[in-house]
């Protein structure tokens, strides 16, 4: 079963023999339980895929003209899974751009010179690195730099003066936050709730009463151990669902 934040805390709170509360903010130790809770869900959970998280992403333009190539993550995005660019040569169909890492990304684009054809000098917004791009063609690859922009090795200048938001389509995970609120809901399967209320009572007994709970570290222990096999299980499944691995992502 699932259960808001001040559902946690009052159950810890009781384990505890602490006096009872309404609210996550009623008491100091109610505070500090309510703590140890979202500490807990970022160790035990922060690597989890959560699907509430995952959906469709437009990239942010930054109409500058001197860097027509260049596009922003948008804030609170963790990583892309795919990023596709609306062609205005292939009837407007949105293509593939795929992922390449910088070192790749250079070394492609400083094969141009002034000698080649439809080639214009870019700079990079951090660095003030200078390359060359093509502006005759959609972009077919992007790389970054350092997580916050995005290069791409192209644009059609017929079309376009910069890389524009409308135009671009991408599906990633965004950056999670933990709210201390009394009903949010921690965004992980109702299974592994038992398992984040031992852990957080067991660093509890710990850290609020100075005491162990021999009981509770075997409950989070016997919980660890059944989370492990439950994604055991689930590793075939997705293979076959999702097949070969293709991120072409940004990691934090």
């Amino acid at each position: 079963m699932k259960m808001t934040l001040l559902e946690m805390t009052q159950n810890i709170l009781s384990a505890l023999d602490s006096d009872e509360v309404n609210s996550i903010s009623d008491t100091i130790e109610s505070l500090q339980v309510a703590y140890v809770i979202k500490e807990t869900y970022d160790e035990q959970f922060n690597n989890i895929e959560i699907p509430e998280l995952r959906g469709l992403i437009q990239l942010n333009g930054i109409s500058d003209v001197t860097k027509p190539n260049y596009m922003k993550v948008p804030d609170a995005v963790k990583n892309f899974e795919w990023i596709k660019y609306r062609d205005d040569r292939n009837s407007n169909r949105f293509t593939d751009v795929m992922y390449v890492s910088p070192d790749e990304f250079l070394e492609m684009q400083f094969q141009y010179s002034t000698t080649s054809d439809n080639v214009f000098l870019t700079t990079d917004p951090v660095s003030g690195v200078q390359y060359y791009i093509k502006t005759n063609k959609a972009p077919t690859y992007y790389t970054s730099f350092d997580n916050n922009y995005l290069a791409f090795d192209s644009y059609d200048s017929v079309y376009e003066n910069t890389l524009h938001s409308t135009k671009s389509a991408a599906f990633g995970t965004k950056e999670f936050s933990f709210p201390l609120v009394d009903t949010f809901i921690p965004p992980i399967e109702a299974s592994l709730f038992p398992l984040l209320l031992a852990e957080a009572k067991s660093v509890c007994f710990m850290n609020i009463k100075q005491t162990g709970s021999s009981k509770e570290e075997q409950r989070a222990r016997r919980q660890r151990i059944r989370m492990q096999n439950d994604q055991y299980k689930a590793k075939p499944a997705q293979a076959r669902r999702f097949g070969t691995d293709r991120n072409f992502a940004r990691n934090r």
